[in-house]
């Protein structure tokens, strides 16, 4: 937790906290590294505004997330990282997006980032983000959500920041990850198709509505 760490994450949750989402719990992990130490304001600050802050000391991402999934029970979580602004859509459509069904599939998550699949700006291949207009599964005026095909999966399918997924999801392919030596999502990716979890599941991502026709101007913008 360097100061500049810092600072962005209070930048990041006090932009989260304006939009007034409505979490049932809300939960910041900060693991202290190399001798720094989370300031008395940030913590009174982040209390007072509803957070549940656990503050570790080991240097491990793995066992900051042991300790965070301990005090989740919700049905869902929202993953984010501390130096991401996420502008999150209306509770409403991500409820009806989870509730949407394809084939005998149910919406494991959704991701906030266009990762995920394979994807080459300088080559103009947009993977499946070419077809996002033909499988959205909501659009209004702001942004669409839209399922991603496991056909043009990358290493990272099972990616962030950003995300909304399935908290017994998560916490499994957590538990599946755990020793691999694999860089996170790539470890979660690799235990989410370990376990066939693409049989139960489909992948959605959020993006701005016309992001199909930004990509086709300008791949770099994804």
């Amino acid at each position: 937790s360097p100061p500049r760490r810092l600072a962005w994450l209070r930048k990041t949750i006090d932009y989260m906290d304006s939009q007034e989402f409505l979490f049932k719990k809300k939960v910041v992990s900060i693991d202290q590294i190399r001798g720094h130490t989370v300031p008395d304001d940030l913590l009174n600050h982040l209390k007072n505004n509803g957070w549940e802050v656990l503050v570790d000391t080991h240097s491990s991402r793995s066992l900051s997330m042991d300790r965070a999934f301990s005090v989740i029970d919700t049905e869902l979580i929202f993953y984010n990282e501390d130096d991401v602004m996420a502008t999150l859509p209306r509770y409403e459509d991500i409820k009806e997006a989870f509730e949407t069904k394809i084939g005998d599939r149910n919406c494991g998550m959704i991701s906030m980032t266009l990762g995920g699949t394979q994807y080459d700006a300088a080559t103009g291949n947009l993977g499946d983000l070419a077809f996002m207009e033909d499988n959205t599964i909501m659009t209004n005026n702001e942004y669409r959500i839209f399922r991603r095909l496991e056909e043009f999966k990358s290493a990272w399918f099972f990616e962030f920041p950003g995300l909304f997924v399935k908290t017994k999801l998560f916490k499994d392919c957590h538990a599946r990850a755990k020793g691999t030596g694999k860089q996170i999502e790539e470890g979660l990716t690799r235990a989410y198709f370990d376990a066939s979890y693409e049989e139960k599941y489909y992948k959605s991502s959020v993006c701005k509505r016309d992001a199909l026709t930004i990509l086709l101007e300008d791949g770099a913008k994804v």
